[in-house]
């Protein structure tokens, strides 16, 4: 219902966006008339479906569930509209759609307020149901009265739409009268019979078999139901139901829950590269010459790095070393100048004198935009390791192997070689805790002082 209100108030504001410049063109100098109805029309066909499908992306569709002030669902708009905007700008440019601009920031503007007015209304009116007792929740608790019991019910009561607890079924008397017994469990289908219940909560662990037929009962008197879990406070995850086949399976996984997110992070990934390697393609021909002169073939150089949950992909970039670098290395381990398992020296004598200057501006990472275009990699992310040094990692730093390698990251925009290893580790999991596109947007725009700094360097 919500996306559907949505659409309407998009196509609104294209079409307010559009009078609104036909209206004002002949009074203010800088509205330039339209170069014609064709490119917004077309811009139209792009910009509803990628708004719609970004808006479920930021939870802007579960106004209720989320509990958000107004304020922050202002910020979440905002997000919303500058990676609509980027995309759309991404697009536009490829694809060469002429649309005047002033359109553009005018239906920016008009969608944000629209929106966001139509969130503040529908939860102000919710809010007033509420209060009238008209909306309110009414819950029937499965279980025996103790420190479970009294968490949900303190938790209920906090809660902006408290529900109404009809009472519980369970063996056990309530010590503190705060709640009804409605009988043991047996009576269940009798009790949902007699009383207006929305929801049944399952705050006891029961076997299987009896959680199964509390679940039955409910399923087929179209009433829903909710299971407390016995494993509580497990750290950055939270567990979601999935099915396959005939089968349900109660997973805890902390990156295919972002599923969505995951997937449009690969294509935001896509309408960045493709453009790039486009417009680079000069520049990897200049640098591919000149490392071929120079320094002779090879001219890429190749590398088994570890990836996604340890995956294993060959990681290219441009050559700055001598052609037998990787014989030379275990002579020169004695003199490595970072702790942990990586290797890095500040004057390291398998580096030409090219491959310096190319390192130095970050020009040898290029050919990675093609490990982007396959898969294997993304512009942002915990930087890969080669093998070796990747196997001697343990416990809670190999979590950095739960997202996609990227080119950039925490590690890059913060110093690179000038961070401790430790704290190398700790960047990429908090990256991998705190991920959102947002993030990576960022840490993308961070990248380019960050190279013209040069700091961290080698």
């Amino acid at each position: 219902m919500i996306l559907r209100a949505d659409a309407l108030l998009v196509v609104l504001a294209m079409a307010v966006a559009y009078l609104l410049h036909a209206l004002l063109r002949n009074t203010l100098g800088f509205f330039r008339a339209p170069a014609g109805p064709s490119g917004f029309i077309l811009l139209g066909y792009l910009a509803l479906p990628l708004w719609l499908f970004l808006i479920p992306l930021f939870r802007l569709d579960r106004l209720l569930e989320n509990r958000w002030s107004w304020l922050r669902t202002a910020f979440r708009l905002v997000q919303h509209h500058l990676l609509g905007f980027g995309i759309l700008s991404a697009i536009t440019f490829v694809a060469q759609i002429v649309v005047n601009r002033s359109i553009v920031v005018s239906f920016l503007g008009l969608s944000f307020v629209l929106l966001l007015g139509e969130r503040m209304v529908i939860v102000a009116w919710a809010r007033r149901q509420h209060e009238r007792g008209h909306a309110r929740g009414r819950l029937l608790l499965v279980g025996e009265p103790g420190a479970g019991m009294q968490q949900f019910l303190a938790d209920s009561k906090n809660a902006v739409f408290a529900p109404e607890i009809v009472g519980y079924l369970g063996r056990g008397e309530d010590p503190s009268h705060a709640l009804p017994r409605l009988g043991s469990l047996v009576r269940l289908p009798a009790v949902l019979h007699d009383q207006a219940v929305d929801e049944v909560v399952l705050i006891e662990q029961l076997s299987y078999r009896r959680a199964g037929w509390v679940l039955r009962v409910c399923a087929d008197l179209g009433i829903g139901a909710r299971v407390a879990l016995p494993w509580q406070n497990i750290p950055r995850v939270t567990p979601y139901l999935e099915s396959e086949g005939g089968l349900h399976y109660l997973s805890f996984s902390q990156s295919a829950r972002r599923a969505a997110q995951l997937a449009s992070k690969q294509v935001l990934d896509l309408l960045l590269a493709v453009p790039l390697v486009l417009v680079l393609l000069p520049l990897f021909a200049f640098l591919a010459g000149a490392i071929r002169l120079l320094d002779g073939r090879p001219v890429i150089f190749s590398q088994v790095r570890v990836g996604l949950h340890g995956r294993r992909f060959n990681m290219w970039k441009f050559r700055t070393m001598v052609a037998n670098a990787e014989a030379i290395k275990p002579q020169l381990a004695p003199l490595n100048e970072v702790d942990g398992p990586a290797f890095k020296l500040t004057r390291d004598p398998r580096v030409t004198r090219l491959g310096d200057f190319l390192r130095r501006m970050s020009l040898d990472e290029l050919p990675q935009l093609y490990n982007v275009l396959e898969g294997s990699m993304s512009l942002v992310g915990p930087r890969p390791l080669p093998e070796s040094e990747q196997q001697r990692i343990r416990g809670a730093q190999r979590r950095r192997l739960s997202m996609k390698p990227g080119i950039t990251g925490l590690w890059q925009v913060s110093g690179r070689s000038d961070i401790s290893f430790a704290d190398w580790m700790r960047m990429d999991q908090e990256y991998v805790d705190r991920w959102s596109l947002w993030m990576d947007l960022r840490l993308l725009l961070a990248t380019i002082p960050a190279v013209l700094r040069r700091k961290g360097a080698k």
